[in-house]
Parts: C-alpha cells; structure tokens; sequence
C-alpha cells in the first residue's frame, strides 16, 4: 500500500493498520511511506519528494515479487500513490520489456495523475500489471482542486469515455456518497469500496449493502 498527499509518516502508519483491518488482511499489508509534510500548502514539495521516492519505491516492488513470487504481489496505491505507482511500473515495463515481474493486482484509489500522462503510459503499465482496477468519483473534491493546480483533469474523477482498454476496470463509486469532507478517502470509509478491494486482494471483509 502506498498513500497519497497530505499523510505524514505517523498518519500513514495509522490509516494502512486500519485498511488493513477493514480489508481482513492480517499480516499480508506492507507500507511503502515517502516524505509527505502532511500540509495542504505544501503540494509542490510533496510531488516532488515524491518523485525521488520512485527508485526506492521500485526497489521494493522488485525486492517483494523475488521474494513471494511475482503474481502473489497486488499494488494498493491512493491519490498521489497511485501516480507513483503508474511511473514505477511504467518505466519497468518500458526498461525491461517483456521480462519482468508481473503484479496480480494493480489498484489505483482517487488517482491524482493526469489523464493524459496515464493514457500514454498505459501499454507499458500493462506489461507489470495482471489485473488493472481504477476507482473514481465525481464527488472527489481533493482531485478537483487538484485538477485546477495541476491545469489537467485527473485521472480519479470520472470519465465518461469508460475503460481505455480490456484489461483496465473502471469503477465508478460516485452514487455511493463521499463519506468524508473531502470525498477523497472513500478506499478507508466507504463499506462497498473496501468490500471490492478486499475482493481484488483476497481479503475478508464484510459484505457491504450497495448502494
């Protein structure tokens, strides 16, 4: 599990223990936690010291898929997570070609990447990716203001065009509510959504009513 913006090494440590509990995933979760300041006005700092967490955050995943086999490894990655997620596999898919380790399930939550940027790293993405799921929501209120920083529609606010490919899902979690202020954490409160990922990753969570 890799987290977003805004979360401090404490607060990540907090919300991945408590996913971990929500999803029925005991002793199978391990955070990847980079230097985010936990600051709304730091957002610029925050991507870039996002940036320089990429080789240590593709250390991992490779260190991860020797060491339990490839295809028993899924990527949870949220927000700005998810945008890390995609250039680290990205680059593996374009500097390893078709060798390489291929992750069961690649999870994107409220990806806080642009849409453009995502469509053309998508082929090399698919290389690394067995299963690739992505949630959004009209309701997202972080990825909104996000879209006005960054000049660029983001890609977990929904689209209308659908999935861009075969192996991609896309799910839209709008009608379920926001169950947060910011709409932008739904992977930790909002039972459907964390049913469904439970589901992805072989957890046990209770079954949600849908809404």
């Amino acid at each position: 599990y890799i987290h977003g913006f805004n979360e401090d090494f404490g607060r990540s440590c907090r919300r991945a223990a408590l996913l971990q509990e929500r999803l029925g995933l005991a002793g199978r979760l391990l955070l990847f936690s980079w230097p985010a300041d936990r600051r709304y006005v730091t957002y610029a700092s925050d991507a870039s010291d996002l940036a320089w967490s990429l080789p240590d955050f593709r250390t991992v995943l490779q260190g991860l898929a020797t060491r339990y086999g490839e295809n028993n490894v899924s990527i949870l990655a949220h927000s700005l997570g998810a945008r890390a997620t995609v250039e680290v596999l990205a680059r593996m898919g374009q500097d390893e070609e078709v060798n390489g380790p291929v992750f069961r399930q690649v999870i994107l939550v409220a990806p806080d990447i642009a849409r453009s940027r995502f469509a053309a790293s998508l082929e090399a993405v698919e290389r690394r990716a067995g299963l690739l799921t992505i949630y959004a929501s009209e309701n997202d209120l972080a990825l909104r203001l996000s879209t006005v920083v960054n000049t660029s529609a983001r890609l977990g606010i929904t689209a209308p065009e659908g999935s861009p490919s075969p192996k991609v899902q896309l799910v839209d979690v709008s009608g379920t509510g926001m169950h947060s202020l910011s709409g932008h954490v739904y992977h930790l409160h909002n039972p459907a959504v964390i049913e469904d990922i439970a589901h992805l990753v072989g957890g046990t969570a209770a079954p949600a009513e849908r809404a």
